[in-house]
């Protein structure tokens, strides 16, 4: 048995690889992780996790990507072809739409679909052939269960969270009165316009210090944005390895896990943002750190219903009273009830989801 896993990025954007690779090898299932080392910054020194290697610009205009996503298919069904692998796992909508052809003929039950984020959905072309990969699949995974809202209807489907337990989970809670506070966002540097937002309301305010840990597409536009306003108040720490990451995050009193459409309703707000459950979600609930979220999205719903953080519009005046505010307020005893019961929900949902992986490895029929 050869499994090959397939992604259309740069594996550091993928932390759900890990959970593949942790269970094949657990299983001693043979398997091939093929990529795209799209930025070139990344070397990894196995020959299992094989790169194609052509740079290509993250904030290259759509029309100029497609030549480039042409090419990664093309290598990618060579590849397969030629490593004669029994069974595929394709890790994000468009790692299964560029070998729709492949899939179709050659792997039809023996393939898992994932599904991290919207992406062309809206385009009915685009959705039909998704859903007929999903309809051929083992099994498709959705990291958000809200996914489900444009997906056409399937028995396929299991959840799987972008999950990663954290081992080391000794939270002091913290006391709130009076107290410095610090802002901070995790992971790639994208949706500045948003972001600026919130900066240019809390920069210089001395309640506040804004951290902004790691890079991305847009880092050098919120270096410079700073810089030019010369907020004393706004950190980027930049890049930053992995084992260090709990240190920091549990130095952060909010979770800045907010990225677009102020003002928005739930019926307008873009898809990209409306139906994700980002990863910071699940380093909020472990570490009990509340969480600022967008107004109008699911998420917002979420993290509201079960008294996990607020939701508040950054277009508000009083954006940073109210923060303050918010802070202040929220009850920390049951924000940490209600984040154990979240986590107990998602341990469950996650066992289904190992077990289908296990299931597929081993041959048996879901």
């Amino acid at each position: 048995m050869k499994i090959g896993i397939i992604y259309i990025g740069d594996i550091k954007y993928a932390p759900f690889l890990k959970k593949y690779q942790d269970i094949l090898e657990s299983l001693g299932a043979e398997f091939d992780v093929l990529y795209w080392n799209r930025e070139k910054d990344l070397t990894i020194k196995s020959s299992n996790i094989i790169p194609f290697e052509k740079y290509s610009k993250l904030s290259m205009p759509r029309v100029m990507k497609l030549f480039d996503f042409l090419m990664f298919g093309l290598w990618c069904t060579k590849r397969i072809k030629n490593n004669k692998y029994d069974k595929l796992i394709l890790l994000t909508t468009l790692s299964g739409m560029i070998l729709y052809r492949t899939l179709k003929h050659n792997y039809k039950g023996r393939y898992i679909f994932d599904i991290r984020d919207y992406t062309y959905e809206g385009i009915r072309t685009y959705l039909k052939y998704e859903n007929k990969i999903i309809a051929n699949s083992s099994f498709t995974a959705l990291s958000s269960p809200y996914f489900k809202s444009f997906l056409g209807k399937s028995d396929k489907y299991i959840i799987a969270h972008n999950y990663t337990e954290i081992v080391d989970r000794t939270v002091e809670i913290k006391p709130k009165k009076n107290k410095h506070i610090n802002l901070g966002f995790v992971g790639s540097l994208r949706y500045f316009d948003y972001q600026q937002k919130i900066i240019d309301a809390l920069g210089n305010d001395d309640r506040f210090d804004l951290h902004y840990y790691g890079t991305g597409p847009e880092f050098e536009r919120y270096k410079k944005y700073v810089v030019k306003c010369g907020y004393s108040n706004i950190i980027l720490h930049g890049g930053y390895d992995h084992k260090d990451r709990n240190d920091f995050m549990k130095s952060i009193d909010i979770l800045n896990n907010s990225y677009g459409n102020s003002g928005q309703t739930i019926n307008n707000m873009s898809p990209e943002i409306r139906y994700a459950i980002s990863n910071k979600y699940y380093d909020g609930l472990q570490l009990y750190i509340p969480q600022l979220v967008e107004i109008g999205s699911y998420k917002c719903e979420r993290v509201e219903r079960l008294g996990l953080g607020f939701g508040i519009d950054v277009d508000d005046l009083k954006f940073g009273d109210k923060l303050y505010s918010a802070y202040q307020e929220i009850d920390m005893e049951n924000l940490r009830r209600n984040a154990e019961l979240e986590i107990r929900t998602i341990k469950e949902e996650d066992r289904e989801y190992t077990q289908s992986i296990e299931r597929f490895v081993y041959g048996i029929e879901e």
